[in-house]
């Protein structure tokens, strides 16, 4: 039997500092997580490496923990996008999802343009994910209504990717703090 792999969104790690494993209160989590990581049961993709590790280059001394935690400490894998399959994955997605029925007239114009944006890295989740038989990790929740951003539930039921949640992921691999 083959093993599960996870790909994580950048949202996992952001809402668990900004919330309930924040690196002063529950350094633990953080230590943990990394140990899933260094024993490549997770990963994550060099656009969400990007969104996590953006520092204005003018002021570096502004750095946030998770982003240096990333930066320096992060043991797992970091993906690179920029392989011919997931690059036609991608453009298959953005094309869907922007530009295709019932898509194209369900979304908001600034919902297209911010998912299309070549920095946003959910788009490049979900293509890595559906070439490399990845589960997503991410807080985002699959709502078909919603008409302002393109959530990734919604692109992974759309391209068969599956995606759980954070608490979902550590019940799994029987993450106790």
């Amino acid at each position: 039997m083959t093993r599960k792999k996870y790909l994580f969104d950048a949202n996992p790690f952001i809402t668990a500092n900004n919330t309930f494993y924040s690196f002063d209160i529950a350094p633990s989590f953080w230590q943990k997580l990394n140990e899933l990581a260094e024993r490549n049961l997770f990963s994550i993709i060099d656009r969400v490496y990007d969104e996590l590790v953006f520092v204005n280059k003018e002021k570096p001394e502004n750095e946030d923990e998770l982003s240096f935690w990333i930066r320096t400490e992060y043991k797992g894998e970091v993906h690179t996008t920029r392989n011919i399959e997931v690059v036609n994955m991608y453009s298959q997605i953005i094309q869907k999802m922007t530009q295709d029925t019932p898509y194209m007239s369900h979304y908001s114009t600034s919902a297209k343009a911010d998912f299309a944006r070549g920095s946003n890295a959910d788009a490049w989740l979900v293509a890595y994910a559906k070439i490399f038989n990845y589960t997503i990790v991410t807080f985002e929740t699959y709502d078909p209504k919603n008409k302002k951003n393109i959530k990734i539930p919604v692109v992974c039921k759309e391209f068969g990717v599956d995606y759980i949640n954070l608490h979902e992921f550590m019940r799994r691999m029987q993450m106790i703090l």
